[in-house]
C-alpha cells in the first residue's frame, strides 16, 4: 500500500543545503516542519513533528551520524528516510541498505532525483 508524503524533517548541517532542500520540497507541495543541524536533535525532533519522511545526512554535527539516528529511530517508527550524501563509498551504501524504508542520493542531486526517491518510498515509483 502506497504511504501518503506531505510533511518533512530536514537533518543536515549545511544551512545553504537545508533552504534549497525547504524551497524545492515547498514548489513541490510538501511542507517541511522542521530542520535540524545536529543527529543528536533529530530523533526528539521526529518525535515532537511526526513528520511523513525525513530528509537525513549521513555526517551530521554531534556524536551521531545519520545511520546511527536513522537506527534510533527504527526503535519507535518506520518513517521513511531520504539519506543525503556528499560522500561515495560502498559502506555507506551498504550501512544504508540494511536500514529499512530508505532511499540514498548523492549530491549534488537535481529535483527529479529527489522525485524519484521519495516515490521510490511512497511506492509510486
Amino acid at each position: 500500500m502506497a504511504q501518503s508524503i506531505q510533511t518533512f524533517v530536514i537533518a543536515d548541517d549545511e544551512a545553504i543545503l537545508v533552504m534549497d532542500l525547504r524551497m524545492k520540497l515547498q514548489q513541490r507541495g510538501y511542507e517541511v516542519v522542521a530542520s535540524v543541524h545536529r543527529g543528536d536533535r533529530v530523533v526528539e525532533t521526529v518525535r515532537e513533528h511526526s513528520p511523513d519522511c525525513l530528509l537525513l545526512d549521513v555526517r551530521l554535527q554531534g556524536e551521531q551520524t545519520g545511520t546511527e539516528v536513522a537506527r534510533e529511530l527504527r526503535g519507535f517508527t518506520d518513517i521513511p528516510i531520504v539519506f543525503i550524501t556528499g560522500y561515495s563509498s560502498a559502506d555507506i551504501e551498504e550501512e544504508v541498505r540494511a536500514i529499512a524504508n530508505t532511499a540514498l542520493l548523492h549530491k549534488p542531486f537535481s529535483p527529479p532525483e529527489l522525485d524519484r526517491a521519495i516515490e521510490t518510498l511512497t511506492g509510486e515509483g
